[in-house]
Order: C-alpha cells, then structure tokens, then sequence
C-alpha cells in the first residue's frame, strides 16, 4: 500500500522540479554558479529514494541471478572507470549515483503490476496542471509564483536576463511575449517533455481532448524542433476538422516562431559556432574515454577563450549525439551498448517491433539533434522511463500472447 501511494505520488509529481539546490566548489566554473554542476536534491528524488526502500525486495531479487549480477558489474565497472578519468571527478560521481536510480526505477517499475492503470490519473492530473500554468504564464507574460514556487516554477518575466521569448512585433509594436516555462528549467525541456507525454496517452488510449490539449501545450512552447516533431506524430490520424481547428489555434503562435526564425537562427548559429570551435579539441584530447559524465561544462572552460567564460556559453552542446560521446568517450559507449545488448537482447528484439517505440525514437532523435534536456535534465529522463517500461512491458506481453498462439 505505501509503495503504491508513494508511486502514484511520483508520477504525479514527475513534471515539477521543486528542490534544494547546493554550491560546493566544484559546481563553480571560474567563480560562475552553473545550474547543470549544482547537486540538487528535488522532491521527486526523495519519493523515488523511499520507493525505492520500499521496492529492495523486488530489485534484490532481480538481482539474484549470475547474469544480472554480472550486468551490474559492467554498469559500476564502466562507472568507475568514467569517474576515474573525469575532468570533474565529483560532479561525475553526483550524476552516475543518479542514473543508477533511474536504472533501479526502471527496474522496480518493470515489475510493477498493473502500471498502465496506475499511471493513468496522475499523469492526468499533473498533465493538466503543467499546461494550465502555461496558459497563465502566457496570459500574464511572467510567471506566477504563490504556491506554483513549490512544483518549482521559477521567478520569471520577459525582462528576466537571458529568458527564452519571442518577438510579436509582426502583430503590436515594441512587444515580447515570454515563452511559458511552466515548472520547466525551459520552454524547450516542456516540450520534450509534452511529446513524450503525448505518446504515452496515445498508447494509453486517453481521451482524445486530453491528447489535443497536450499538442497545444507543444505548440505554445514556441519550440520548432518540437513542433515539427508534433506533426510527424499527429498528422497521419487527424481528420480535417481536426487539422484545421489545431491550426486556427496556433496560428499565433506558429506566425511568432515564423517571424523569430531569422534571429533565433542566427543567434542560435552564433552560440553553436563557438562551441563547435571547442569542442573538436576538446574531443580529440579525450576520444576513447570522454571527460567524464555532466563534466562538459568543466571541460569546455579550459577550450575557450577568457572573453567567452560566460553564463551563456558554459552550457552542454545542444546536440545529443556530441554530449553524450564527449563525457563517455568512444570505448565507454562500445562497453554499454555491448552490456546493454548482451544481456537485454530478447527485449530489445521485442521492443523494435513495437510501434510506439519507433516513435519515441523519433522523438529523442529529432529533438535530440538541437537539445540535450534528455541527458542532462531529471524531468525528460524521468518520462522517458516510465515510456520505455510502458513500452517494454507491453511489447513483452503482445510478444508472449503471439507465442502462445503459434504454439
């Protein structure tokens, strides 16, 4: 009954980001605080610690066999290792404890009975919460604060530095409007977020309005990768109406994206530039075996030149693929994909005929290629887990009825 409650607890409150952030030295690049190196400690991570506890039966006896004791082995072996060698010894070991518990979550919730039924209402819930404080947000152009603070909505407005906000001079003179944040560090990481959602509720067969009001969260993100994404998803199973209604809706917003793209392009190109001058060096100094996990950001420091050691540029690389072979280096990354072959192959085979799967790669990929919220942010790798076991689950359990009727 306990873990039940704290799980439906945690799903609930899967998309807030309310937390006590820490400062220690290593956090600090050239005496500037940078959010990605703060140890911090989130209200979901104490629910997901304490279910967890509750769970120690259930993953001791995952554990229990030869195979998945090895499995486990590789995992701490390749951990170590990237400790080991990182740029950032600390940071690195604040974020490998981490994803272990990712990996202890999603084990716990693949043997979770009826999960699908289970998630269903807080995700509802928490759904339409996030996306009405968008809507605020949007309304008001700053955030609200009051008891919002508490699911982590950050204290924002259109003047706030370095704020994500568009232009709407094509429609009033001298206006901007700022991108809704909601409880997200980012209008993008909400969007990421709200696709991943969105395929889940597909899957799960709720309520086609839900999924609709879920798309014109994605949309009001003003994110184009995201909204590209959003129509590969939804196209090929909307009516005409359909169509014509969501796009009378956003026409707006889509016409504000239109007219900020010349900027956003350049500034974005700007911004990427300067970190692809680093990062080709920083690469080739530790190819095989990376600069160890979430110590980009230390790392870059040492590549760029004293007039760039700003805020804006002591940042990931926005692009997954290159993040993610810079902090674990070429034989790192050989030695997962070989363990996480190895010893989850039967799943994976089922899992790459599933449907669903297919679109959630989809979706990591496209946003991936510009973003890099999946790897380095807890509220896009918390979705992505419950997707991946949802999923998983699912293929597992088609795959099983199948057999039996061959048999």
């Amino acid at each position: 009954m306990l873990s039940r409650t704290l799980l439906i607890l945690l799903l609930l409150l899967l998309p807030t980001q309310f937390g006590f952030h820490y400062w220690p030295q290593f956090s600090l690049v050239y005496g500037i605080r940078v959010d990605y190196l703060s140890p911090t400690l989130y209200l979901v991570d104490v629910l997901l610690i304490v279910y967890l506890l509750t769970q120690v039966r259930v993953i001791l006896a995952i554990f229990s066999s030869f195979r998945s004791r090895i499995f486990l082995l590789f995992i701490i072996l390749i951990a170590v290792t990237n400790i080991s060698i990182s740029v950032s010894p600390l940071v690195s070991l604040h974020s490998w404890i981490r994803n272990l518990a990712y990996l202890l979550l999603f084990l716990a919730l693949f043997k979770e009975k009826n999960l699908k039924k289970i998630a269903v209402t807080p995700l509802i819930i928490s759904t339409v919460v996030i996306i009405g404080l968008q809507f605020s947000q949007l309304l008001v152009n700053r955030s609200l604060g009051g008891l919002f603070y508490f699911l982590g909505e950050r204290p924002l407005t259109v003047s706030t530095i370095g704020v994500a906000s568009l232009d709407c001079s094509l429609f009033f003179n001298s206006c901007s409007i700022l991108r809704p944040y909601s409880t997200f560090s980012h209008p993008n990481s909400l969007a990421g977020y709200l696709l991943v959602l969105l395929l889940i509720f597909k899957f799960l067969k709720i309520s086609r309005l839900l999924s609709f009001l879920v798309a014109i969260g994605i949309v009001l993100t003003f994110s184009k990768v995201a909204g590209f994404t959003l129509l590969l998803l939804i196209l090929p199973s909307l009516s005409f109406t359909d169509f014509v209604t969501a796009l009378m809706l956003s026409l707006i917003p889509l016409s504000s994206v239109l007219v900020n793209i010349p900027y956003s392009i350049s500034n974005s190109f700007v911004s990427r530039a300067y970190q692809g001058v680093a990062y080709l060096p920083l690469v080739g100094s530790h190819f095989f075996t990376g600069v160890g996990l979430m110590a980009y950001v230390p790392a870059l420091s040492s590549y760029l030149p004293p007039g760039l050691l700003t805020l804006n540029n002591l940042q990931p690389v926005h692009s997954l693929p290159l993040l993610i072979f810079s902090e674990l280096g070429f034989l790192s990354i050989l030695m997962l994909l070989y363990t996480v072959f190895i010893f989850f192959k039967p799943h994976l085979l089922m899992l790459l005929r599933h449907k669903y799967f297919h679109l959630l790669l989809v979706i990591v990929a496209l946003t991936g290629s510009v973003d890099h919220y999946w790897w380095t942010l807890t509220q896009n790798k918390l979705i992505l887990v419950v997707a991946l076991v949802l999923f998983i689950t699912d293929a597992r359990k088609h795959n099983y009825h199948t057999h039996r009727r061959r048999i």
